[in-house]
């Protein structure tokens, strides 16, 4: 066996090696871990640990049939650190027969999704003014976070942001800039898979998958002048305040391009829809009108459907002081339907919600009866989402359930 630098690869290695000391790849060097995950992909084995400080790797054979090996420090802060993986990012290459610029890419690539944004302009622009990056970026978070609050809840708008965008967007990285005009990356982690037989897709994955489709869909609309198509697919597309997002983000550079690019880590295997996808290049004329109808359509729309919820009491806002919000939304009612109950419903989706239900004089009574026995109620109605909370409209057919 051969310790890195076989024959047949020696001038190549040497060559790459030059290119290597002109090229930025500090992020290759400060993520060891994902150089590993690398070779595990690739089907290297690790065979021993020589020492405490370094590590061994089996890989393909060599023009003398015999397997090529790989050393890398056990660990990030070993002394000849990145003399080593020069060694081992110029022996991959070789090995591909690729550049070392594209393995250090897809290495880098292997721990997260990368979605590149880039502004372009008709003519060479210097500079932006800082207000608009700022602005760019604010609304790239609002397509993380919305995104994130679709693929938990999948609904054609929210009054704001749910938990879970704050989390995805603190998980989301500021890349380094590429080539281009004013070229961004903006980086989602990726955890690696559990095991090669388990490889659930992460929600990361999933979130980044959406704005994908997203983008595809508007993408789709404009080429065939038809804005349906953008309300669709609420359960892999975009709502409301992704398609305002989107429309914000163009805006906030005048008379010029933005263009969408994305790279997928290759430890989970990429829908197939999304294999043919390249390049997106939208403009604000173009792109403006289709937003605007898709957001107000989502805006005023209801998808719920009328249905039959069956739970327990577990608040009656006669024993409770109203909030501000139920107290705006209350006053839309007659004084006759101006009471409130809440309810502990589950959903078809098997999720728990606590949904409010404005009743009337005759109504509450009889939920007063039901909360003070304990019991649960059957009502219709059709559950909306006003504020930030859930209620049953049109209410009728209350019924005190036996246990």
């Amino acid at each position: 066996m051969k310790l890195i630098g076989c024959s047949i690869f020696s001038n190549k290695v040497k060559k790459l090696a030059k290119n290597l000391q002109n090229m930025n790849t500090s992020v290759i060097f400060d993520r060891l871990d994902l150089i590993k995950r690398f070779l595990r992909a690739r089907g290297w084995e690790r065979i021993e640990q020589l020492n405490d400080n370094l590590l061994l790797y089996k890989g393909p054979l060599d023009d003398t049939k015999s397997p090529i090996l790989i050393a890398l420090p056990a660990t990030a802060n070993a002394i000849d650190n990145k003399q080593m993986i020069t060694k081992a990012l110029n022996l991959l290459a070789a090995i591909e027969d690729r550049s070392i610029q594209e393995v250090s890419e897809e290495i880098a690539n292997l721990g997260s999704d990368f979605l590149r944004p880039k502004i372009i302009f008709p003519t060479n622009a210097a500079s932006l003014p800082l207000m608009e990056i700022k602005s760019t970026i604010d609304n790239l978070t609002n397509l993380i976070k919305y995104s994130a609050c679709m693929e938990e809840d999948n609904q054609p708008y929210f009054s704001k942001s749910k938990r879970i965008g704050r989390i995805m967007a603190e998980k989301c990285r500021f890349g380094q800039t590429f080539i281009g005009s004013f070229g961004m990356s903006i980086e989602m982690p990726i955890p690696p898979p559990s095991s090669d037989i388990s490889r659930q897709v992460p929600f990361e994955r999933r979130l980044m998958e959406r704005i994908a489709r997203g983008l595809m869909t508007i993408h789709k609309a404009i080429k065939e002048a038809d804005p349906k198509i953008l309300t669709g697919d609420l359960q892999r597309g975009f709502n409301a305040n992704l398609y305002e997002s989107m429309q914000k983000l163009i805006e906030v550079v005048p008379n010029s391009h933005m263009e969408f690019s994305f790279s997928w880590s290759l430890e989970y295997p990429l829908a197939e829809d999304l294999k043919s996808s390249s390049k997106l290049r939208f403009s604000s004329v173009e792109i403006t009108p289709f937003l605007e109808s898709a957001a107000k359509t989502l805006r005023t729309c209801s998808e719920s459907e009328e249905v039959v919820i069956q739970g327990r009491i577990i608040q009656l806002h006669a024993d409770s002081p109203l909030t501000d919000d139920d107290i705006e939304e209350s006053e839309s009612l007659s004084n006759e339907d101006a009471r409130l109950i809440v309810v502990h419903w589950e959903n078809e989706k098997g999720k728990f919600n606590s949904i409010r239900i404005p009743l009337t004089m005759d109504q509450y009574r009889r939920a007063c009866d039901a909360h003070r026995d304990e019991k649960k109620i059957s009502i219709q109605g059709t559950p909306e989402k006003k504020k930030r909370f859930l209620y049953l409209t049109s209410p009728k057919d209350l019924k005190i359930l036996s246990n």
